[in-house]
This record gives C-alpha cells, sequence and structure tokens, in this order.
C-alpha cells in the first residue's frame, strides 16, 4: 500500500478513501461501509479503527438502536484529506 502525508498526518490510500466516504455518508456504520466498498466487516472495523486511533474519526451510539455505532468525521479528517 502506498502511504502519502496529509497535513501532519501520514495515511494509506484506503485510509483516505474512507475518510472522504465518511464525510459523504455522515452517520454511517460499519456495516454499511463494508458492503458499499467492498469489503469484509472484519477489515470495515479494522480501518475504522486505525482511523480513529489517528483522531480522524468518532463512533457515536446510535440512538433509535444502541447496538449499532455511528461513525461521523472529525474536521481535521476531512481537511487532512483536502475534502474543503
Amino acid at each position: 500500500s502506498i502511504s502519502r502525508k496529509y497535513g501532519e498526518v501520514i495515511l494509506y490510500q484506503v485510509e483516505a478513501h474512507l475518510i472522504k466516504y465518511i464525510g459523504e455518508h455522515p452517520g454511517t456504520t460499519v456495516s454499511d461501509i463494508a458492503q458499499d466498498l467492498n469489503k469484509t466487516s472484519s477489515a470495515a472495523s479494522q480501518m475504522v479503527k486505525k482511523l480513529q486511533t489517528k483522531g480522524l474519526i468518532e463512533q457515536i451510539k446510535n440512538e433509535k438502536n444502541i447496538r449499532k455505532d455511528n461513525i461521523i468525521d472529525c474536521m481535521y479528517g476531512i481537511y487532512a484529506v483536502g475534502m474543503f
């Protein structure tokens, strides 16, 4: 995989694409990511955890279904990949 520096953060291309996807689909879930990006649930979950560790996205509990987490981007994540 190829990595690239976005602002102060080094991201792999797949991570940058995932941040962009989350920015375009606020409130998405790991299941949505897996289905839409043709990844396994495990792979999607691992990618989400890596971006959380980097402080680029957050997971919040779904108010209607507490078993699900919705994923939102941090503004820093959006700026890091140049969406704005």
